[in-house]
């Protein structure tokens, strides 16, 4: 399967932070990109397109997008991928593999996948890993700032995100 990239700027995103908001076992993905999108006022980079992709367009302000797109800011130094659709399993390898090509290409420092982990009704916590030394050393510091906030010992990521974690940053 190839994924087109429709490239409508260009931006200097090196050592930019990389959201991945491909939904995997929730939509907490697409939410946490939706919101960064709106929030930050990002400029929208790219459109992705693939023949294995719905054949839908999102309307947003009266214009229709591709299913799949790329924003960013280069002074905020963030790149948020935005998907309206979750990756079926095949699909899932080249979806990590463009969101991996296109940080490495761009220079960007990490990527961070948000994600879900179902405990039970008294609460919640967030849970996270990192692929590398530096990125726990970060991921602990937030742990003693705020306390949802917690390692994951055991456990698995399926879909883009746990190709994306499992092969680590394209910079380390």
């Amino acid at each position: 399967m190839e994924i087109i990239m429709h490239r409508y700027k260009e931006m200097d995103l090196e050592d930019s932070t990389v959201i991945n908001g491909f939904p995997s076992t929730s939509l907490i993905n697409s939410i946490v990109a939706g919101y960064l999108i709106n929030v930050l006022n990002l400029d929208q980079i790219c459109g992705l397109d693939s023949d294995e992709f719905p054949p839908v367009s999102m309307i947003y302000d009266s214009k229709p997008k591709f299913p799949a797109r790329i924003y960013a800011d280069e002074k905020a130094k963030i790149v948020v991928f935005l998907s309206e659709f979750t990756p079926y399993p095949p699909m899932a390898r080249n979806v990590a593999n463009t969101v991996l090509s296109f940080a490495e290409e761009a220079g960007c420092s990490r990527i961070i996948s948000p994600e879900t982990q179902i405990l039970d009704e008294d609460g919640f916590k967030l849970f996270g890993i990192g692929s590398t030394d530096a990125a726990r050393n970060t991921w602990n510091k937030f742990i003693l700032s705020a306390s949802p906030l917690v390692s994951l010992i055991c456990g698995s990521w399926s879909a883009p995100t746990g190709i994306t974690t499992g092969r680590g940053p394209p910079n380390s």
